[in-house]
């Protein structure tokens, strides 16, 4: 049950409450009540449409030559398996080719160092000065001395 506003506010004005203040006093004193209908709709039942059998709803099941229980052991592997398809050369609606090369980018993969190059430069990064090629590091003569005997290596020890 709840309080149905119009059916109150017509009430109110047969019994001659023409203004909003005495409205109001006469819907707090006698407000009309109502339930509210609950719609309810029949649907159709299942037993009345006949659903044809010998049609499919979507795509057959193929038979597979390997049974399921072999497949879920993966004991069988003397079947092939088959690829997917090349969709590679397919293009997708709305998407854009692949930018082309340009002439920057072509000069660039001509230009590109080989590896003869690349190892050039690593040679020459490796660069020592004349008085200071037979000089060994201080870590190698460390090494060294650690391997003729000498426990001269740290001062601790």
């Amino acid at each position: 049950m709840r309080i149905f506003f119009p059916a109150t506010n017509r009430e109110a004005l047969r019994q001659g409450c023409l203004s909003a203040r005495s409205q109001r006093e006469f819907a707090k004193h006698n407000p009309v009540m109502k339930n509210s209908p609950k719609t309810t709709k029949i649907l159709p039942s299942t037993s009345d449409c006949a659903v044809p059998t010998e049609h499919a709803f979507g795509i057959r099941s193929e038979a597979n030559d390997v049974p399921m229980a072999e497949l879920l052991r993966c004991s069988a592997l003397d079947f092939e398996e088959t690829d997917y398809p090349d969709r590679s050369h397919m293009q997708k609606k709305g998407r854009l080719p692949p930018a082309k090369s340009t002439k920057a980018s072509r000069l660039k993969e001509i230009i590109s160092p080989s590896e003869e190059e690349i190892a050039a430069k690593r040679a020459k990064e490796n660069f020592k000065l004349k008085k200071f090629m037979k000089v060994e590091s201080k870590v190698k003569a460390m090494i060294n001395k650690g391997k003729s005997g000498s426990k001269e290596l740290c001062p601790k020890c």
